[in-house]
């Protein structure tokens, strides 16, 4: 699922209001994205081990239960295999990949960063 890139700050010299009195597209974006609700989390459907994860866009996995043996992340060429961890928070980032190994099937969560689209 694609996500809704981040609203800048408008610049100090845009008007908040135009002639009318009504709110700036700009500054309209700005205000919508500060309120707009967090995008929900996703329960990963996990496969066979050792089972790849890879976010379409950034934000952290959750890794609960099972019996994980070993975690590693991916960016690009670079694999970090075993991270250390079993359990918890991954942050990751667009393209990353989770590889997660087991023999008790664990429950994985993905929380997105940022807004729905």
């Amino acid at each position: 699922m694609p996500q809704k890139p981040p609203v800048a700050v408008p610049s100090q010299l845009q008007p908040v209001v135009d002639e009318n009195g009504l709110v700036t597209e700009a500054w309209w974006n700005f205000f919508a994205n500060l309120t707009a609700s967090p995008t929900p989390y996703q329960q990963i459907t996990v496969g066979v081990s050792p089972f790849t994860f890879t976010a379409v866009h950034a934000g952290d996995a959750l890794i609960i239960g099972g019996t994980v043996s070993s975690v590693g992340l991916k960016r690009g060429r670079v694999t970090i295999t075993p991270t250390g961890l079993v359990a918890g928070f991954f942050p990751l980032s667009q393209g990353d990949q989770l590889i997660v190994t087991y023999t008790g099937l664990p429950t994985i969560w993905f929380i997105p960063n940022g807004n729905p689209a």
